[in-house]
């Protein structure tokens, strides 16, 4: 029994040495990664502004200082922000700015996400005779993109897309919806697709 015991302790010493080996090799990693970043993140040469708030559009304003043998010269550059959703889980509320344009007369370029249990966007509406290219997103799990008024039914494999095109070549008001079972609320999956 004490043999066990002296081998037990034994056991229990290595294994604390290696613990705190790994510890100190760990605080070490973090340590060189902090001054990496903190030496990356400070810049003397240039001051940015940006909103609290980054759902709401707000232009970002940067200030850089150039010096030359005149002395010194500042340069505004602006550039718009887009909005970011609050809860990145939730969909989009704003078109993707790709979505839904014209390109030329009767061709239609359209982005759809599909997530966890919902289209982004739930509605587009073509133009009899348009030539429509769909990009079908996947940004979770595999899904299954379904328009059986035009012959599509198609998988989507996980965070990955598909492209198919068609004639929008019947006026109405059309269903597309979730084709593969992708968890609980996959049969609430819809969307509209209207052709005028």
């Amino acid at each position: 029994m004490e043999i066990l015991h002296k081998r037990h302790e034994k056991y229990l010493q290595k294994r604390d040495k290696v613990t705190s080996k790994i510890l100190i090799k760990n605080l070490a990693a973090m340590l060189a990664l902090s001054l990496i970043l903190l030496t990356a993140c400070s810049t003397n040469n240039a001051e940015k502004t940006i909103p609290n708030n980054p759902s709401k559009e707000k232009p970002v304003t940067e200030q850089v200082q150039a010096s030359d043998q005149a002395g010194t010269q500042e340069t505004n550059i602006s550039e718009e922000l887009p909005a970011f959703p609050s809860n990145p889980f939730e969909p989009l509320s704003e078109e993707i700015p790709e979505t839904q344009e014209k390109e030329e007369t009767g061709l239609k370029r359209i982005v759809i996400r599909m997530f966890r249990f919902g289209f982004d966007p739930e509605y587009i509406e073509v133009n009899k005779g348009d030539h429509v290219y769909l990009t079908v997103t996947s940004t979770d799990v595999g899904h299954g993109f379904a328009l059986p008024d035009f012959g599509i039914n198609e998988r989507v494999p996980p965070e990955d897309s598909i492209t198919v095109d068609f004639i929008a070549d019947t006026k109405g008001e059309f269903e597309y919806f979730e084709s593969v079972y992708s968890g609980k609320g996959w049969k609430d999956m819809k969307g509209t697709f209207v052709v005028r």
